[in-house]
């Protein structure tokens, strides 16, 4: 991901791959489940990226991230 990101973007992917971190990868369905969704992740995430672009971030995560940690 070379594109630039604003800094709210960044603390959001900050965030979310915290969280894949600790389960070892990261599902859309995680973004509706606490503690991400106390914070409101999926509708944050939607608002900064859109649907598409979340979903793919998320997709991203798990193959390049993720992967190698499992």
């Amino acid at each position: 991901m070379a594109k630039s990101l604003t800094p709210q973007q960044a603390q959001y992917l900050s965030l979310i791959k915290n969280r894949g971190i600790v389960r070892g990868r990261i599902e859309l369905e995680d973004l509706f489940r606490p503690p991400l969704s106390i914070l409101n992740a999926a509708e944050l995430g939607v608002e900064l990226f859109g649907e598409k672009g979340l979903k793919e971030i998320i997709q991203d995560m798990n193959e390049s991230i993720f992967k190698k940690a499992s």
